[in-house]
């Protein structure tokens, strides 16, 4: 395999043992999705650190599972503590680090600086923007985009009652039932406002000052879904100035761009909107969802 250009030196394979014993690069496992392996790819992008991308096909996935590390788990159902589950990076056969929030603290204390700060305060707002992306509500535009099967997942963007879908858990969990216990989607409005109002009071073009840290690369991936799901006007309607121009200052720096552009079109779960849709902000349903997702007043 070759690098796939001279400022994203990444190694694209799909799984099998030889391609995780093809050299000692970090390997990157994850399921054929964006999701929570995005922003890891991101900063692995920006900081020009080589690493090998080797995506797990969901096929697969049941087989490799027992060889993973348990993790941390998350909110979903079959989700619990001790979980095995992508994504991992490995290093070698005897060594792995789960979970997206201790590989990006990872990836971030290899880079170094802009992407781990070196201000204290500054380093710790980048882990608690970076904490923010990957759990609800902050995550809930990557887990409309990819994960849910489009029905239910227009359902909650149009804050309608999901019925009698259900998650594919050995319990066969209602959708409805887990939701009533979760943020709602309409919270991650709230969070990226106040994230707003922090930008607000910065000199510089992002959170990091001249440069972006990593909380923001988390975060991005999460604006970068909204503006898929619903276009990048309507998407971005309800913020500031300052805030849009993040917004498009993160998606102009090179290895973002290039990254955006590579990409495959559509990774996501079977009937998730990405699936669905080569252009999920055409879909029929969009405006409206987006009209309702600024409808209510600012902070």
């Amino acid at each position: 395999a070759q690098p796939l250009n001279d400022s994203y030196v990444c190694f694209f394979a799909p799984y099998s043992v030889s391609a995780l014993m093809a050299d000692d690069l970090p390997t990157l496992l994850y399921l054929p999705l964006r999701a929570r392996a995005e922003a890891l790819r991101l900063m692995f992008a920006y900081a020009q650190i080589p690493f090998r991308d080797v995506v797990v096909s969901l096929e697969d996935w049941p087989s490799l599972k027992p060889t993973m590390p348990p993790g941390p788990g998350a909110e979903f159902p079959g989700r619990e503590k001790g979980n095995r589950a992508l994504p991992v990076l490995r290093f070698s056969k005897s060594e792995m680090l789960p979970e997206s929030r201790e590989i990006a603290q990872w990836i971030a204390t290899r880079a170094g600086p802009p992407l781990l700060p070196s201000d204290a305060a500054l380093a710790q707002e980048a882990k608690d923007f970076f904490d923010k992306s990957q759990s609800l509500p902050g995550f809930w535009p990557t887990v409309l985009l990819i994960r849910f099967p489009e029905p239910a997942a227009e359902k909650i963007m149009r804050g309608e009652h999901l019925g009698d879908a259900r998650f594919s858990d050995p319990n066969q969990t209602p959708i409805q039932s887990w939701y009533e216990g979760q943020p709602k989607f309409e919270d991650i409005k709230d969070l990226l406002l106040g994230l707003e109002r922090i930008l607000e009071q910065r000199s510089g073009t992002f959170f990091g000052g001249e440069q972006p840290h990593y909380g923001e690369l988390g975060i991005f991936v999460q604006v970068d879904a909204l503006v898929t799901l619903f276009g990048k006007k309507a998407a971005l309607n309800g913020f500031s100035a300052k805030f849009r121009a993040w917004y498009g200052a993160l998606s102009a720096l090179p290895v973002v761009d290039v990254y955006k552009r590579i990409r495959p079109l559509q990774q996501g779960y079977p009937n998730s909107i990405i699936m669905n849709h080569l252009k999920p902000e055409d879909r029929r349903t969009a405006g409206s969802e987006a009209a309702r997702f600024w409808a209510a007043s600012r902070l």
